[in-house]
């Protein structure tokens, strides 16, 4: 059996044995219950007393249930599932998803004596949301006769009839907590951990290049240590962000401590925080069975929900293929045989499909529903078997709260899925020499070796994260702690001293590169000696992954599936991705592996680049059958074209951006139009003009910018933000849409890139005559009928890859890999370094 994680000094171990004891967190209540115990059966007890340890805001909840049984007329204590619905039914328009932040402000009012009535609330105007959402709150809990968790110290009759309050390691107490136990008349005593006396405490600090080397090497290192000293080990590891890296951290324990996945890390282990109930494996195919049976679900979840250890389901082989993406139950019955399903599921799922009622209904008919479906918990293990009857006993609190409101199935689904997201939970487990914790669940904690990972100065001092609904100068002025830089970096230096203090062996670390940043030592553990730990191996393969020196098969499959026969429909940019890379090609229009736009606030290359097309055209609209003179526009016309295309584009951006986009913009203008204004006998004839085309068996919908009448003949004019060099003459047709238009029509006798720029703008292309103002390349073969010959052959070199399949990966330029969203996919760059390093070895 481990020893419990604190030093139990006799001053503490006689106030556990004659008062209660009072902490700060549920980790140190029950290492003080186990030191205490052990420390009886070390003595030779066989009988004791239990011991009386409670966290203080435990404490509250009980004693204040005990004065309920006295005086039945106090108001109601609401649980946290009625706390998360109180403040989701009372949420202005639109704030529901904040109802957790407001709870949270909420907290920190009645925690800091901040009255929900304070005038300073009113400075912002999240504060007066939160303001006016309080007010709310409050009226449904006078209806209700209700209380909430974070009132109990303002409650003036809960005094406690205990003689003596032990209050261990209570480094700052908010201030209702504080005037709580100022009006007890209980004797109080505080106590703070206390460093054994034959503790030579030692601190170093080490770093590796990334931050999963980093966990890999604290994994090892836990695991040598418990190795050294199984029977007095007691190791912590602190992880600062655990609750976003819970999983991962998880992972890297049981790979190192248990490789084979025979024994688990049951009795080695203890990690503190978990996971969302809705993450649970055991929840997430009765959610989706739920999906299916009353509104409807992806067809490939569908068949993994069926085939769920954790349902009494008939197993679904494979979906028919003439399933849609999205089923419901009764849909999916109609094209398979589900023998053995219970005849009362369907029956039930058509009597209630569609159906509205309120959510405390839903959730009864759920609940009876996968009870009917063989959701029982009892194929899970020990630890999905504790989630699931927490999510039971979770669901049966939540109905209990008044929402008579009517609402669909789906509706009701949606709102469990959010509880359950706010609920996190982790299985019990066995006490053990080596426990994980956050940096806030050490305080009190006693250690032979100690490990803090992640202090790089970024992450230490924290940032801080005020609660947005709360004013920053309110929680200045009342004193809250860790709402401002300087208080972080107090809270950072004295956490820092707390753990030299509480262990034998202390090493701090940190990841040199975080993501695409670099990353240093945080300033506060600068002063600690650096040191190598030479022993450890951060990239040490999990035994399920190690092989032998197999030989390897080498395959080159260049192509993909070609094309049915026929016309297919597309643009001409499937014709440009296959010239840039075949693979590309292939990834996007054939698998459908199109780059999804990452959220912005300010305007990209590319947003900037559809501002000044819009902006040109609507400068150039006006041209009709007789054509539009560049010289005949004035200074108006160019301030109305750049208000349009602003007002199309960039309406939601605040009035002084987009004044100064305005003038920019208007600049921008006057220098293109200047240069058209001296170009000789130009009219322009058309503007964005739409032409639908078939190129080998491809039809294509081809749309250009601008066509100009020069004498008899028309130049088209594609109007680009940079430079575009000689694309039109490559050996691979890198940009084919003005190639394309020019083989539509015989009367085009040139083609021109126009590059859009205030200081330099350009006309470059190529053109069967002189053409005024632009630069021209020599065409292929020496004319304008062979270089339109060139192109067909181009052309219809890409069609015919695009039809046979063909996806190499061969980009013809370097530039086209570097803004690629395929590299993962096409792996370019460990292709290119395999390359590099067969050549330095030849």
């Amino acid at each position: 059996m481990p020893h419990a994680f604190v030093h139990l000094y006799p001053e503490l171990a006689d106030a556990i044995a004659h008062s209660l004891v009072l902490t700060t967190n549920e980790r140190l209540r029950r290492n003080l219950i186990r030191a205490f115990n052990d420390a009886q059966l070390a003595a030779g007890r066989t009988v004791w007393p239990t011991p009386r340890v409670q966290t203080l805001n435990g404490y509250l909840g009980i004693l204040y249930q005990e004065r309920r049984v006295d005086a039945p007329d106090l108001p109601l204590l609401l649980g946290s599932e009625s706390e998360y619905q109180l403040f989701r039914s009372t949420a202005p328009e639109g704030a529901r998803d904040l109802a957790p932040l407001a709870r949270q402000a909420w907290t920190l009012c009645h925690q800091w004596e901040i009255p929900i009535d304070h005038p300073g609330l009113r400075e912002t105007e999240n504060g007066q949301t939160f303001s006016d959402w309080c007010e709310r709150v409050q009226r449904r809990l006078a209806g209700l006769n209700a209380i909430t968790r974070a009132e109990l110290p303002a409650v003036e009759t809960l005094l406690t009839r205990e003689p003596v309050l032990t209050c261990l390691a209570f480094e700052q107490l908010p201030g209702a907590l504080e005037q709580w136990l100022v009006r007890q008349p209980a004797e109080r005593v505080p106590l703070s951990p206390r460093i054994p006396a034959s503790r030579a405490p030692a601190a170093v600090r080490t770093s590796f290049d990334t931050p999963q080397e980093e966990l890999a090497a604290v994994a090892q290192w836990a695991r040598q240590r418990l190795e050294a000293d199984p029977r007095n080990a007691r190791i912590g590891v602190v992880v600062p962000d655990l609750a976003a890296r819970y999983e991962p951290v998880l992972r890297q324990f049981t790979a190192v401590l248990d490789p084979c996945l025979e024994t688990g890390t049951q009795g080695v282990l203890d990690i503190g925080g978990g996971m969302p109930l809705a993450a649970q494996p055991i929840w997430q195919p009765a959610r989706d069975w739920l999906a299916l049976s009353f509104a409807r679900l992806p067809a490939a979840r569908a068949r993994q929900c069926l085939t769920s250890p954790y349902l009494d389901l008939p197993a679904l082989a494979v979906l028919p293929p003439q399933m849609p993406p999205t089923v419901d139950l009764l849909q999916l019955l109609r094209h398979t045989e589900l023998d053995d399903l219970d005849p009362g599921i369907p029956a039930l799922v058509r009597q209630e499909r569609g159906g509205r009622k309120p959510l405390q209904d839903w959730l009864n008919l759920f609940r009876r529903y996968l009870a009917m479906s063989g959701w029982t918990g009892r194929q899970a293990g020990s630890g999905q078997y504790q989630a699931w009857q927490e999510i039971g006993d979770r669901l049966q609190r939540f109905s209990r709260w008044p929402d008579p409101r009517m609402i669909g199935a789906d509706d009701a689904l949606r709102q469990i899925e959010q509880f359950l997201h706010s609920v996190i939970f982790a299985a019990e487990r066995a006490p053990a020499p080596i426990q994980v914790l956050g940096y806030l669940e050490t305080t009190g904690l006693d250690f032979t070796d100690l490990w803090v990972l992640g202090l790089d100065d970024e992450s230490w001092p924290r940032v801080p994260t005020p609660n947005p609904f709360l004013p920053a100068r309110l929680l200045k002025e009342k004193n809250v702690p860790r709402t401002t830089p300087e208080s972080e970096r107090t809270f950072a230096a004295e956490r820092l001293d707390q753990w030299i203090r509480s262990s034998d062996r202390l090493i701090v670390s940190h990841a040199r590169h975080v993501e695409e940043s670099e990353r240093r030592p945080s300033p506060l553990i600068r002063p600690l000696p650096s040191e190598t730990l030479p022993d450890l191996q951060p990239e040490r393969p999990h035994p399920g992954f190690e092989h032998g020196h197999d030989e390897l098969e080498t395959l080159d499959d260049p192509r993909g599936l070609p094309l049915p026969t026929g016309m297919h429909r597309g643009g001409t940019g499937r014709i440009r991705d296959q010239a840039v890379c075949p693979f590309r090609g292939y990834a996007i229009h054939r698998l459908g592996l199109k780059e999804a736009r990452t959220p912005h606030g300010l305007p990209d290359a590319l947003d900037r680049g559809i501002l000044i097309h819009e902006a040109l055209h609507r400068l150039y609209e006006n041209a009709g059958n007789d054509g539009l003179r560049p010289e005949a526009l004035s200074e108006t016309q160019f301030a109305d074209a750049a208000d349009q295309a602003l007002a199309m584009h960039y309406a939601r951006f605040p009035q002084p951006f987009r004044r100064r986009e305005k003038q920019r913009l208007i600049a921008l203008l006057t220098a293109w139009n200047a240069l058209e204004t001296r170009r000789d006998d130009v009219t322009i004839k058309d503007l964005e003009r739409a032409v639908s085309a078939e190129f080998g068996g491809l039809g294509l919908n081809l749309r250009i910018d601008r066509i100009d009448r020069l004498g008899d003949a028309h130049i088209v004019i594609d109007y680009k933000t940079g430079r575009m060099g000689q694309r039109l003459t490559h050996d691979r047709l890198l940009d084919p849409q003005l190639p394309l238009y020019a083989l539509t029509d015989e009367s085009v006798q040139g083609v021109l890139y126009a590059e859009v720029d205030e200081e330099r703008p350009r006309l470059r292309g190529v053109a069967a005559m002189e053409v005024d103002q632009a630069t021209l390349d020599a065409p292929a073969g020496g004319s304008w009928s062979a270089q339109r010959a060139h192109w067909r052959t181009q052309i219809d070199t890409l069609t015919d890859e695009i039809r046979a399949g063909l996806a190499t990966v061969t980009p013809h330029e370097k530039r086209a890999c570097q803004l690629c969203h395929l590299q993962a996919l096409c792996r370019i760059r460990t292709a290119d370094t395999a390359a590099e390093t067969d050549g330095a070895g030849s």
